[in-house]
């Protein structure tokens, strides 16, 4: 039995089933809508869509449930753009879909692929579509061929371009990074086969520009001015750059040739000292029996750490002795001895330092029955002191023996200057303090 469903043929299932073919239909009628340029930029246009497409596009993948937060908690959007096939779904490891990421790349130009195979179906449509063009006899028919050569034309130029550089940023790349000289000589050979690939896309490509009756027949302007800019304004440059990466190339590989022929030198060399056998199979005597540059080089220190057990044993004792005599009889010699002040650069006259005595002058206002203020600006110091330093002793005291004191939380003001009324503490209390002083 089959029963119809907006279009479909549905064979009726179990009630379990059902909703699972209900939500494939659904899929398949989004997916639907995407059949216009209209449909597709209104349905990604939204500014929830475009921020979880720029998150997903910049990082290459993202968790599902890092969508779902930046999607303020709507599973159901994530899940949307997921069943238009706007994003692939592999476990929790969520994707942007490969058509959306190559047309982002490709267009904005940052693809990180050396894409020869792209350059190279570009050339064989242009190769069929110049045949077509010439054996067609309606001019109709040769006007759309001619239209779809100008589409394989366009963009052609830049996508050498974008290879070129990115296969010498490559180059540079693996040679300064890559640490093993093996896997670093094997990354290189790839990289100039890519090289050599891609100069013969580009002698390709001039091949199909040289085909003068082919342009004489078409008599397009437009066609003749796009094969003009291809070929002085992008050939001509990545065939140079082309050159200089080969000549860059060719440079590393004799390196990794000379360092692999001195490597095997010094582990002959180091095999034939361990035999003591370096003096009789090699001429290391002849070379450097007339040979003073040594004499030159700078000096080459090499520090051994001694090991615990010398340390512990009585030469240890007797080197660490030599060492620090020779460490101190070196700083004895960069000290300088100082020299002897004279009686008349030092002051005799005897200098005398006043300092407040706080805790008398609590004791003294807890005898006073005044409050404090009163107490600290009718006071008599042992020197003269003025009102700003009357203020800080006051403020001092109340800091210094504030568990002893009672702020009523009254505000008096004295010459301009707005104080806290503090008693002595008679009886534990809950008070807010309030500010010490300040000016008025």
């Amino acid at each position: 039995m089959f029963a119809k469903f907006e279009g479909y043929r549905i064979r009726r299932a179990t009630i379990k089933q059902l909703p699972n073919t209900i939500l494939n239909l659904t899929t398949i009628q989004r997916m639907r809508a995407f059949q216009s340029v209209e449909n597709l930029l209104r349905e990604l246009g939204g500014k929830r869509e475009r921020l979880l497409i720029d998150y997903v596009f910049k990082h290459r993948e993202a968790t599902f449930d890092t969508l779902v937060h930046l999607a303020e908690g709507d599973i159901r959007l994530v899940n949307s753009l997921v069943a238009k096939s706007v994003f692939a779904k592999t476990g929790e490891t969520v994707f942007l879909d490969e058509r959306l990421r190559t047309f982002f790349d490709r267009f904005l130009g940052i693809n990180e692929e050396i894409q020869n195979y792209e350059i190279d179906e570009r050339i064989g449509a242009m190769r069929r579509n110049i045949r077509m063009f010439m054996l067609e006899d309606n001019w109709a028919e040769k006007e759309r061929i001619l239209e779809k050569l100008k589409n394989s034309l366009n963009g052609l130029g830049r996508v050498v371009k974008r290879n070129v550089i990115e296969l010498s940023k490559r180059v540079q790349h693996d040679y300064k990074t890559e640490e093993n000289l093996k896997v670093k000589r094997l990354k290189i050979e790839e990289h100039d086969e890519k090289a050599r690939k891609l100069r013969q896309l580009i002698a390709s490509i001039e091949d199909v520009l040289d085909n003068k009756t082919f342009l004489q027949e078409a008599n397009d302007p437009m066609l003749r001015k796009m094969v003009t800019d291809l070929r002085y304004e992008y050939l001509r440059d990545a065939k140079t750059n082309l050159r200089e990466l080969h000549h860059e190339i060719v440079s590393y590989l004799n390196r990794f040739e000379f360092l692999q022929e001195y490597f095997k030198k010094l582990q002959t060399i180091r095999r034939h000292k361990k035999l003591f056998e370096l003096e009789k199979r090699t001429n290391v005597e002849e070379l450097i029996k007339d040979n003073n540059t040594l004499i030159f080089e700078p000096r080459i220190l090499m520090p051994a750490n001694p090991s615990l057990e010398f340390m512990a044993s009585d030469d240890g004792q007797d080197m660490v002795r030599k060492v620090s005599e020779k460490v101190e009889h070196r700083w004895r010699k960069r000290l300088r001895k100082s020299e002897s002040i004279g009686g008349d650069m030092l002051d005799t006259d005897p200098v005398t330092e006043s300092r407040i005595n706080y805790a008398k002058i609590r004791d003294l206002f807890f005898e006073s029955g005044t409050d404090l203020f009163s107490f600290i600006v009718n006071y008599e110091f042992e020197q003269e002191v003025d009102l700003e330093q009357r203020v800080a002793a006051f403020c001092k005291v109340a800091l210094l023996y504030e568990d002893e004191m009672d702020f009523t939380g009254h505000v008096e003001v004295y010459e301009k200057v707005r104080h806290a009324v503090i008693l002595p503490l008679k009886k534990k209390r809950k008070t807010k303090k309030p500010a010490m002083a300040e000016a008025h």
